[in-house]
């Protein structure tokens, strides 16, 4: 499961699944944050692996307005489903995907 903060996360020898729900950010303010982001790390290792992520309009705090595009690491991650979200009228993620 992915946090809020940058995670360094390594699969098994077997099949791994990495979760990356959205959630209540952490300044108790119920605002919603992803926990896929840049920063991220994550290694598959061995077996099928996935990563499963629902996203958000990336934003800064600070005036609100769109965020840079997410680009986080995957290595061995066979594969990737994200399930972008948005408000009516809003934005929605972007992810580099280089």
């Amino acid at each position: 499961m992915l946090t809020q903060r940058a995670d360094a996360l390594t699969g098994t020898d077997g099949d791994d699944t990495f979760e990356a729900p959205v959630t209540q950010n952490e300044t108790g303010s119920g605002a919603l944050a992803n926990t896929f982001e840049t920063g991220d790390v994550l290694n598959g290792g061995e077996g099928n692996d996935v990563l499963r992520a629902d996203l958000i309009a990336t934003g800064t705090i600070q005036d609100g307005q769109n965020g840079v595009a997410i680009s986080a690491e995957t290595n061995s991650v066979e594969e990737v489903y994200f399930r972008a979200q948005r408000q009516e009228g809003g934005d929605v993620s972007t992810v580099d995907a280089e």
